[in-house]
């Protein structure tokens, strides 16, 4: 699998009574900035791959934000345990179970419940908040 990843910054803007989401480049971001992590993936084998789980450190100071497919999971004990972000209670790096607000998360996980044939691209993606 190869994978590319990408961050934008989202933010709203009203126009003539009319919202719209603005993204771009994180240049200047700022605390309560809602930030968006894209990762392209390809699948670069000759056999199909009957789904994939994507994982990645979260940066400090980010808390990730649940989606609405409930697909996000977060782990504050480097992986080996995972929960949804919005989830009241977590377990810590020691294994003892926390509320999450004390907790940060360590690393995010998509995880992509299909078949993906071989060459088959896309992109998937999570949404956090720059605290």
């Amino acid at each position: 699998m190869a994978l590319d990843g990408r961050l934008l910054v989202e933010s709203l803007a009203t126009t003539h009574a009319t919202d719209h989401r603005i993204l771009r480049a994180p240049v200047d971001v700022r605390s309560g900035d809602r930030l968006i992590f894209l990762i392209r993936y390809r699948n670069r084998g000759a056999m199909p791959l009957p789904g994939y789980d994507f994982v990645a450190p979260v940066p400090h100071g980010v808390r990730i934000l649940p989606d609405r497919f409930g697909t996000v999971r977060v782990s504050a004990d480097g992986g080996r345990s995972w929960t949804r972000p919005d989830s009241p209670l977590r377990l810590d790096a020691h294994r003892r179970l926390r509320p999450a607000g004390d907790v940060a998360p360590t690393h995010v996980r998509l995880r992509l419940d299909r078949r993906i044939a071989p060459g088959e691209a896309g992109t998937v993606s999570y949404r956090g908040l720059l605290l």
